[in-house]
């Protein structure tokens, strides 16, 4: 009867080469795992900035099977010659009446049975497991334990993502305590309601005309920065020019001085300081017809992007339902991530 360690050695040397095609293309299977464990944490938990690290980390499947067939293949053509496992074969070739003074090509037939591990398990009646289930072991718990080893990282995103949007919404509220008070209507995308690159802040002036509605927009991106602020007052085309001009200086004074008491801050200067029309624009919109919309760029900042729009209709086509309007846009210069 062979030591339980002897047959250990002779079960595993007779799986492991069973087992070395489906390893290699189980290399292919863990990449896959890995591509799927590291877009839920980019696209659903937001980590855009993974280390070297976690990536190696997601890939440890792919990893483990590659050097897998390469231990295969070390054990077929480095261990299957060693003298442990050659001493190994003769005394099961001798149990079973094999010996130097039994058969004149006892060493060929030695040398055959030990590239032969499933024949030498076969000879000492050592029961193997199936290939079926050989091979679903080792699928299961490379896998198992590639998605395990990841779930720390799944835990840190979500928990940076949850920290994100509570800056976020702090910044929102604060928008939202300011204004509430002072319009007739103020609205916003919650981060609690779901993930957005760009959360936009809505406040409608408290104003009892409504074709001189005036409202200011304010997106804050994921980060919490303020990236763009646009300020909205209609146009009266009834009025003369320079009440129009008069109201709508107005309104983004207004809007402005709340958009200050707030307290948010942001990186461009002009985007938080300016909310003027300017001289250009003004003239330009005192000349021209009430029909004819134009857009004024102005490249003088070096911290943000800064335009001013009026928008209109023809003449043939203003209805009474028709509306103009002058709008002031200042975007930060930075990218988005």
């Amino acid at each position: 009867m062979l030591m339980p360690d002897q047959q250990k050695l002779i079960r595993k040397y007779a799986i492991l080469p069973q087992l070395i095609i489906p390893s290699f293309f189980l290399v292919f299977l863990g990449s896959a795992v890995a591509v799927v464990l590291i877009t839920i944490d980019g696209a659903f938990l937001r980590n855009l900035d993974m280390s070297t690290a976690t990536i190696m980390l997601a890939g440890s499947g792919s990893f483990f099977y590659g050097f897998f067939v390469l231990y295969i293949l070390f054990v077929s053509f480095s261990s299957l010659r060693s003298e442990k496992w050659i001493t190994l074969v003769k005394e099961v070739a001798a149990r079973n009446g094999l010996t130097p003074y039994t058969d004149d090509q006892y060493e060929e037939k030695i040398k055959i049975l030990c590239g032969q591990p499933a024949m030498v398990a076969e000879l000492a009646r050592v029961e193997l497991p199936s290939f079926a289930q050989s091979l679903k072991w080792l699928i299961i718990i490379p896998i198992t334990a590639q998605v395990l080893l990841f779930v720390p990282e799944f835990i840190s995103s979500h928990n940076a993502l949850e920290a994100q949007k509570d800056v976020v919404s702090h910044v929102l509220e604060q928008l939202d305590a300011t204004y509430a008070p002072n319009c007739t209507d103020v609205r916003y995308s919650h981060p609690r309601d779901g993930f957005r690159h760009i959360y936009n802040f809505y406040a409608y002036l408290n104003e009892t005309e409504e074709h001189k509605a005036s409202h200011i927009n304010i997106a804050v991106d994921e980060d919490s920065r303020i990236h763009e602020i646009s300020y909205y007052c209609d146009v009266d085309v009834h009025l003369s020019k320079e009440e129009n001009i008069a109201h709508v200086k107005e309104s983004f004074e207004k809007l402005h001085e709340m958009l200050v008491a707030s307290g948010v801050t942001t990186s461009s200067k002009t985007t938080m300081d300016l909310y003027q029309l300017s001289d250009e624009f003004c003239n330009m919109f005192t000349e021209g017809s009430y029909y004819e919309e134009f857009i004024l760029d102005n490249d003088d900042y070096d911290d943000a992007y800064v335009y001013y729009r009026y928008d209109t209709r023809s003449e043939e086509e203003y209805t009474d339902y028709a509306r103009s309007y002058v709008s002031l846009h200042l975007s930060t210069k930075y990218s988005l991530r």
